[in-house]
């Protein structure tokens, strides 16, 4: 038997190749009610039209009609890579911080995840074409803007008082470096320079010249007596356990604090540094009462713990006096020229405790080496011999 009517068959074909084919669908995500909504796709098929016609038209004319099988080819629907979708709407958790611009509050970040293993099993268990909700992990920031706002700068991490001594114009110096750095607020993980605030340290910004050391003398110059602001943010640092992150003790042995807690500073290029290494920001509080200069710094303390400083000297060197002719000197008297500093050399610990007393660590903090000068002392020609001149 021989099929004759093509038309019938192609139109035929053309109906059942359209009814057995359909593309595949991908699948779908979206962030709903706390959940990462997933919706499965669904496979494709197709039907090749030439190759069933042909079927079609062998079968009929060999008057097999029972039965047809049509051959199809599925295209299996794409799975999601949960993995690549936990990348691309995860969120880290962001505690609350000051606008590094204006100082106002910022308000923290709410971190979003989910567990990807969660995620593929929900889906797996999911039929083509139907939705599963995966839920969703949200963790909080450890500190909100409300609770930054209370404990802002409320609590004493660390003081310093020293006395100032020395010429009215050493006093007046130490009180502008103070005032430069005084308000400074440091964020989180941000750094102070005491060589910034200072900006060189010139007479336009109102320093005046008082006693400083230069080349192993002591003379005046312009801004002598701003170490004493340095030293004293560094002893309150050191007592409120922040980082030290650059300090350099000065060549001879300071009389305001104890030997080893000192920090220089000099145009030329030492500078004393400290990281803020908290969680919540910091600011420097500094102020000048009579001849006392105090720093506080002030943040938000979380625990009880207090530090301790231990000094520990390691070896002592001491100064000689040496005797110089200088006429200008009336015989039968003696004039200091140049005053004498002994030598040491100290260690020094940083100690934290818990607030019953019990020592948690005892850190290396740094090792001071303070020269010797030798005492100068000018005498007359005239008394020469008396000297073993």
């Amino acid at each position: 038997m021989y099929f004759s009517n093509p038309d019938y068959l192609t139109g035929l074909v053309e109906q059942t190749t359209a009814a057995l084919t359909w593309d595949a669908t991908e699948y779908s995500y979206a962030v709903a009610d706390g959940c990462l909504v997933v919706t499965r796709g669904t496979d494709g098929m197709a039907v090749d039209l030439e190759g069933l016609e042909e079927q079609l038209l062998e079968q009929l004319n060999l008057c097999d009609t029972d039965s047809i099988a049509i051959q199809g080819t599925f295209t299996p629907a794409e799975d999601p890579d949960f993995q690549a979708i936990l990348d691309e709407i995860y969120v880290e958790a962001e505690n609350a911080t000051l606008d590094s611009t204006t100082y106002e509050v910022v308000e923290g970040v709410t971190g979003v995840s989910f567990d990807v293993e969660t995620a593929q099993q929900l889906y797996d268990e999911t039929e083509q074409g139907e939705s599963c909700s995966i839920p969703l992990i949200y963790t909080e920031p450890d500190i909100t803007a409300t609770q930054l706002q209370a404990r802002l700068f409320a609590d004493v991490l660390g003081e310093c008082t020293t006395y100032v001594s020395g010429t009215s114009n050493r006093l007046s110096n130490v009180a502008l470096a103070g005032q430069l750095c005084n308000g400074i607020i440091l964020l989180p993980g941000e750094t102070f320079s005491y060589a910034a605030q200072m900006n060189g340290c010139t007479e336009s910004m109102g320093f005046l010249p008082a006693p400083s050391y230069v080349g192993g003398l002591t003379v005046d110059s312009i801004g002598g007596g701003v170490c004493q602001g340095s030293s004293t943010i560094y002893t309150a640092v050191l007592y409120a356990n922040l980082e030290v992150v650059q300090r350099r003790n000065h060549t001879y042995a300071v009389s305001y604090l104890p030997l080893g807690s000192d920090a220089m500073y000099s145009s030329s290029g030492s500078d004393f540094q400290f990281r803020n290494n908290t969680d919540y920001p910091i600011k420097l509080d500094i102020s000048v009462s009579g001849r006392y200069l105090t720093v506080k710094i002030l943040g938000t303390k979380v625990d009880d713990t207090y530090v301790k400083m231990e000094f520990n000297t390691l070896s002592t060197t001491a100064y000689s006096t040496v005797y110089k002719i200088d006429n200008s000197v009336a015989a039968g008297s003696t004039k200091v020229s140049v005053t004498p500093y002994t030598g040491y050399k100290v260690e020094a610990y940083r100690c934290v405790y818990s607030a019953d007393g019990t020592l948690i660590s005892r850190t290396y903090e740094s090792t001071s080496t303070y020269s010797k000068r030798d005492q100068v002392i000018l005498v007359n020609s005239a008394d020469a011999a008396q000297y073993g001149l």
